[in-house]
């Protein structure tokens, strides 16, 4: 017999893992039954027997199950990605990235083994495995790559040194990276520890490490020849004795240096010393494998020494025809030295003081009155010669002074100094030898024009007025005006001789207004 509830139906049902509850409920009940769920509703994977309980008075009781069934899920949206990198000492790591569902947990692995990033270089093929109770298990792989760094900050500079025996070496400079060494060979791929002559090194530098790229740095060490310092070749100088005399240098020659001496010049034939008269140029060439050749230069002089003094000195007082300079004058005669190229005339002080120095290159006389009129003030003075080797000569000196002879010469007279104007009166200071002054007025104008020029020849009197000479202004009986004084010695030879070459240049001017 057909009953009403032959059209329920309870099924059994299979969902996907997602997350959120599932359930099987009946189908078809008939109205106002009531219903009753026993184990019908899950949410994790599994099997699970549900129940359903129906009653109506009428029609009774029915009882239905079914089973539930969630199955795992599979795990999307996540990515396990390739990485390179390059090696910088600190530990590198790659991961899966994207959503991965709560519950899922990853584990790293390589062949096996548990990985958690790496530092040093290598090909790293790491496997992720992602779980969870409710999903189905997902094994991804990937690729880390770690390359080999760069060495930087390391630089191998060019070393430049002077050979002083010792060991010379080069260096890179800059920190070395940690894990990393260098190793140093020369041209010939040997190992290279320094070099002590000199010489151009070429040197190679080769930086490596288990994480590093390597590094070959290439330099040079270049040691060059030393300046040989500390040696002189002084010159020397002997009078000739007809020995044989020689130079040489002066200083420590440096271990392993030699000295040659050549005469003339520096291709010239070996030197061994000279005795004969002359300058003798002398090269020293000091050679040495290790250093630079040094050539130096000396003269070696063997001289005559000193002149024979002048001898047969003389003066001689000649009468000459009248002129500005006297009625006279003076030679001075020697006899000849052998070598002499000239002779100096020495003309002094009687306190020693040195006047006068004249050359005579032409002979054994000199003029002495009218060659030194002008150049000496008249007075005492001593006369000597000197015999004078050729210019530059180095073979003789000098000779030196013949005996003096007392001289006085005739010629001009000092300018008289200390002219001033006193109370109208015009003063000076008393020139040596002058015997006779002339006073010389200028008249000028408010515009410095000269108006005047007067000459008043005065002559002192007396002893007192010659050694404190003047004179006044009035007595020169001059013309009111603007006037400048000056005064000029003479020496005058008789009352009525005048002679103009033993007359002074003008002293100073002096100014004053005559009223």
């Amino acid at each position: 017999e057909r009953s009403e509830y032959d059209g329920v139906r309870f099924d059994s049902r299979t969902v996907i893992f997602d997350g959120s509850p599932h359930s099987i409920v009946a189908m078809g009940v008939p109205e106002g039954v009531e219903v009753h769920y026993a184990d019908n509703t899950a949410t994790d994977i599994g099997e699970y027997r549900a129940f359903v309980r129906m009653y109506r008075e009428d029609l009774g009781e029915k009882l239905m199950s079914a089973t539930l069934t969630i199955k795992k899920a599979e795990i999307e949206g996540v990515t396990f990605d390739d990485a390179l990198f390059v090696f910088d000492g600190g530990t590198k790591n790659i991961k899966v990235s994207g959503d991965v569902p709560n519950g899922v947990e990853i584990e790293y692995t390589i062949d096996g083994q548990p990985w958690n990033g790496a530092v040093n270089i290598g090909t790293y093929r790491v496997t992720a495995t992602l779980s969870g109770g409710n999903f189905t298990e997902l094994i991804l792989s990937a690729t880390m790559i770690i390359e080999r760094a760069d060495v930087a900050g390391v630089t191998f500079p060019n070393r430049v040194f002077a050979y002083d025996g010792s060991t010379r070496n080069m260096f890179v400079s800059g920190a070395l990276p940690a894990g990393t060494s260098v190793t140093y060979t020369n041209s010939e791929g040997d190992p290279f520890s320094g070099a002590s002559l000199p010489g151009v090194y070429s040197v190679t530098a080769t930086i490596t490490g288990a994480n590093y790229n390597t590094l070959v740095l290439t330099a040079t060490l270049t040691i060059n020849k030393a300046i040989i310092t500390g040696i002189t070749f002084p010159e020397y100088s002997v009078i000739y004795d007809g020995l044989v005399h020689n130079v040489g240098i002066s200083g420590n020659l440096p271990h392993g240096v030699s000295v040659k001496y050549v005469a003339g010049s520096e291709d010239g034939p070996e030197w061994n010393g000279a005795s004969e008269m002359g300058v003798h140029i002398v090269f020293a060439i000091i050679t040495g494998d290790n250093y630079h050749t040094l050539v130096l230069s000396t003269t070696l002089a063997i001289t005559g020494g000193s002149l024979d003094q002048v001898t047969g000195v003389k003066l001689t007082e000649e009468t000459i025809p009248s002129g500005p300079i006297g009625t006279s004058t003076v030679w001075l005669s020697w006899d000849p030295v052998a070598n002499a190229d000239s002779y100096m005339v020495v003309i002094s002080f009687p306190d020693g003081r040195h006047a006068l120095s004249v050359q005579v290159s032409d002979g054994t006389n000199f003029e002495l009155k009218r060659e030194v009129w002008d150049d000496i003030w008249r007075g005492d003075y001593h006369v000597a010669v000197v015999a004078m080797p050729e210019s530059g000569s180095p073979i003789w000196a000098q000779s030196t002074p013949s005996e003096a002879l007392p001289y006085f010469h005739e010629g001009r007279i000092s300018s008289p100094q200390n002219v001033r104007v006193e109370n109208g009166i015009l003063r000076w200071d008393r020139t040596p030898y002058a015997n006779t002054y002339e006073i010389m007025s200028i008249r000028y104008n408010n515009e410095g024009q000269v108006l005047s020029i007067d000459r008043v020849v005065w002559m002192p009197q007396s002893t007192a007025s010659a050694n404190n000479p003047q004179q006044a202004i009035a007595g020169l009986q001059l013309p009111p005006g603007n006037y400048r004084f000056a005064v000029r010695a003479s020496f005058v030879a008789g009352v009525a001789i005048w002679h103009t070459g033993f007359a002074s240049e003008p002293s100073e001017y002096t100014e004053m207004v005559v009223l």
